[in-house]
């Protein structure tokens, strides 16, 4: 079977065609740019076009995959059309890889790439040998997002956008949380929470589901719906869930914390990635975990070892007494959490430079007022030019860096800065930065270049 992948390159994508080679299907795709994990899939004999032209196209490939990015006026979609080629998007080629499978799918909002992430290492690492397909890179799995197992176990990550996730066949449900985001979609907070609801309802009866009984929006959907499989509900220590977490310490570049089931102690649990936050994420993936038949030693260890995926709180190096931190956060709320926990983290530092790239003039639009207050822990703060993606010209119109660094300007409250290019971010950081410092890089956009500038550059003071 001969598959063509149109846009090859995104973190989705790129896992789905390397699973598909591993299946001893023949593969194809084309991206409008180079990358990282084009270059993988290429050491792996993917034949890859940069830039999207009808000859791309061999007219016996026998199925299309693509992803909502896509137009319907792209040249190869016009030719699949024209050769009455099958075309499935991603979800839907996704959902046919979990049929029948054990399948775990991780959503929510936020945290759902560190959950599938250690979900997948742990089961790993237990020799359970699953199936992976993430949204973040892990080292764990040679730096990629996905590997291809023998058993029938599969790990996915379940994105909201469009209510892709719908289409995924999860016998096991994960919820982190919900709460406004892809607004240029669902257009306001119910319809999201009636797409989770949705998602939930996939799970059949002898599945489950584990959920954030924390979350307000989750309580939402636990209150007013009855379902036909075990929930299994997990919060910190003061909500009434069945898995709780007590007792959390973060302290010399660690974070423990206690796992109560039914009031009663499970164990103590070590992580290395900073954050309450990243304690809620290990105990989703250690209810999951445990119930695939885990033994909890292996967990511990496992999770003791864990230093995160790819561009979550990634530590990218130090330089001149200043470490460089990248985080993929784009949301209000993921860059207030992201900042909390990196100054709870590293206590014994001096400034935390905050450099943000918005992504999505929509999305900066829609959260205008909520940016303007998610850098309130940041000492410094520079922000980058917007990183347009699906923006309508109604967008791009309204919104800027420059209108959002005035507003906080205003507050009078961090020291911000409108700083076109990631070069001359960089330079100024060359310039600025202090021994004892912090630069985090934050955004779905490519902001990490600056910290990679950098580290690289060899500006003096």
């Amino acid at each position: 079977m001969k598959i063509h992948f149109i846009g090859i390159g995104g973190i989705g994508m790129s896992a789905l065609a390397g699973i598909a080679v591993k299946s001893g299907y023949i593969v194809s795709g084309s991206d409008i740019e180079d990358s990282y994990n084009i270059k993988h899939l290429r050491n792996l004999g993917v034949k890859i076009y940069i830039g999207h032209k009808r000859s791309n196209l061999d007219p016996k490939t026998d199925l299309i995959i693509i992803t909502s990015s896509i137009s319907k006026d792209n040249p190869e979609v016009l030719k699949a059309r024209q050769l009455k080629i099958a075309m499935k998007d991603r979800g839907e080629y996704l959902g046919k890889l979990m049929k029948n499978k054990r399948s775990v799918a991780v959503a929510g909002t936020h945290g759902k790439t560190t959950i599938s992430s250690m979900i997948s290492v742990i089961l790993d690492k237990a020799g359970m040998d699953p199936t992976v397909a993430v949204g973040g890179l892990i080292k764990e799995f040679g730096n990629q997002n996905w590997i291809k197992g023998k058993s029938d176990l599969i790990v996915v990550e379940a994105c909201e956008y469009k209510s892709s996730f719908l289409k995924l066949k999860p016998s096991i449900a994960v919820i982190s949380n919900i709460e406004k985001e892809h607004l240029d979609y669902f257009k306001n907070i119910d319809k999201i929470i009636d797409a989770f609801k949705n998602f939930l309802k996939l799970v059949p009866q002898n599945g489950f589901a584990v959920v954030n009984a924390d979350d307000i929006n989750i309580q939402k959907i636990l209150t007013n719906t009855q379902f036909d499989f075990p929930i299994i509900t997990y919060g910190m220590s003061e909500s009434l869930a069945e898995w709780r977490i007590e007792n959390v310490k973060e302290e010399k570049g660690q974070v423990s914390f206690d796992v109560f089931k039914n009031k009663q102690i499970i164990d103590n649990f070590i992580i290395r990635v900073p954050g309450k936050h990243n304690t809620m994420n290990a105990l989703a993936s250690i209810i999951v975990t445990s119930k695939l038949g885990v033994n909890l030693k292996t967990i511990k260890e496992t999770l003791l070892e864990f230093t995160g995926a790819k561009r979550r709180m990634e530590l990218k190096g130090e330089k001149n007494g200043i470490i460089v931190i990248d985080d993929y956060g784009h949301h209000p709320t993921e860059i207030k959490v992201t900042l909390e926990a990196i100054k709870n983290f590293y206590t014994n530092r001096k400034r935390l430079w905050c450099i943000f790239q918005p992504h999505q003039y929509s999305r900066t639009r829609l959260f205008f007022n909520d940016f303007i207050n998610s850098f309130d822990l940041a000492d410094k703060l520079i922000i980058n030019d917007i990183y347009e993606v699906r923006d309508t010209k109604k967008d791009i119109q309204a919104v800027n860096s420059k209108k959002l660094v005035e507003k906080i300007q205003e507050k009078k409250e961090i020291d911000t800065l409108y700083i076109e290019s990631f070069k001359e971010t960089a330079k100024y950081l060359s310039k600025n930065a202090e021994n004892g410092d912090i630069i985090l890089t934050i955004g779905a956009g490519p902001v990490y270049q600056v910290g990679e500038l950098f580290l690289n550059e060899n500006c003096k003071k």
